[in-house]
Parts: structure tokens; sequence; C-alpha cells
């Protein structure tokens, strides 16, 4: 597990797991996930650490794993997703960031045209895909769009979920993003991608929406 250094004490009373300090001096999420990348050579998984809910969908029914009722073996889940993710020429990943009992259908539960975020993201970690620095936000966007493009498609895991609460939680992203650093990277992404990326302008500001063509 990697967490930022200052925080490792931290993490170390709740997991029995191997716990990595990231330097401090890689400050931002695009720095920090490519320090990840390099400083290891097996797969790797992020995920958001704010989660407001996660579970998995059940014959059209949300089941929430906060709640404490259900189990879920999330850890040989992911195994299997990142040998599908293989078998099918991928290097990218990830889950249903909404929960919307309309993004699941049972008889559909890959998509491979489907928006994801780092939220929950896997990464083949084969040296061939790293975050792009010019993007300090928006940076899950954009690989995965340069992965769709590279691949001709991504893989979004549709029968579980994973939300987060994002701009409403203090602390990581929210400390430095800025209305500014955000539009900079919508432009950014506007340009690089002119035929799939639009704002989204009935919902915030920050919003886009992603066309696959």
């Amino acid at each position: 597990m990697f967490v930022p250094e200052n925080q490792v004490s931290a993490y170390k009373q709740f997991n029995t797991c191997e716990i990595v300090g990231v330097p401090l001096e890689f400050d931002g999420i695009t720095k920090t996930r490519n320090w990840i990348l390099k400083y290891t050579n097996e797969d790797v998984l992020f995920v958001d650490d704010d989660v407001r809910e996660c579970g998995y969908f059940s014959y059209g029914d949300r089941i929430n794993l906060k709640d404490g009722q259900y189990s879920f073996l999330w850890e040989s889940e992911f195994e299997k997703i990142f040998e599908v993710c293989k078998g099918m020429g991928f290097k990218i990943w990830g889950a249903e960031s909404g929960g919307s009992k309309f993004s699941h259908h049972p008889l559909m539960p890959f998509s491979f045209a489907s928006t994801i975020n780092g939220s929950m993201m896997g990464i083949v970690n084969d040296g061939e895909f790293y975050f792009d620095e010019q993007f300090p936000v928006k940076e899950d966007y954009e690989i995965m769009l340069r992965h769709y493009k590279q691949k001709g498609g991504i893989l979004k895991v549709r029968y579980f979920y994973w939300r987060n609460f994002h701009w409403g939680n203090e602390g990581g992203c929210v400390n430095y993003r800025t209305d500014k650093m955000e539009e900079n990277a919508i432009d950014l992404l506007e340009a690089r991608y002119p035929a799939m990326v639009r704002r989204n302008e009935r919902k915030n500001k920050h919003s886009i929406l992603i066309t696959w063509d």
C-alpha cells in the first residue's frame, strides 16, 4: 500500500500489509501516481480513500458493502480483472464510479467504451503507460483517452462500483485544486482530443463529456 510518507504510521495501525511512503517532494496526484508506477514492477491499482459507498450489483439491486451486512472478495476480483485486461490486450481498467442502477446490466458486466477515472483504476505496470505530468488534474481522463486511442478500447467493470466524496472532503487533491487548474486541464484535453471531449454544461463547471467514436 502506498501512502504519503508522513502518514505511514497512521496507516500501519490499521493494516498488516507493507506500507510504502511516497516522498512528499512528489507533490500532486499525477507525480505521485508516476512515482508509484516506477517504484514497483507489479501491477498497480489506484483507489481513492475518501470512500462514500462501495459494493456490487446483484439482479438489479445495489449492495452497499459499507453497511457491513455483506462480503465481497475484492482482492480476488481485482486479480481476475487484471487477467481479463491482459487477455484483451488492454493495459488499463476501471470500475463504475457513480453507483447508479442504470449503469449496470446483469448480462453486460463489462463495457469497452465507457468512462473510468482514478477513483478506481488498475494499470498493467509494464512501462507502457504513465500519467502525463502536463495534467496536474484530469490526469486520469487523459490516460484513459490515450489508452482508448492506442488500444481501441477501455475495460470498465460494471458489476461493482466505488463512489467517493471528491470535492466534499478536505485533504488530498482538494487542497491544491483550483478552478483555473481544472479549466486549463479541460482546455488541454479538448485540444488534444477534439472529437472526444466537450464540456458538460448541464453539470458542474469541472465536468466533461466523452464521445466514444
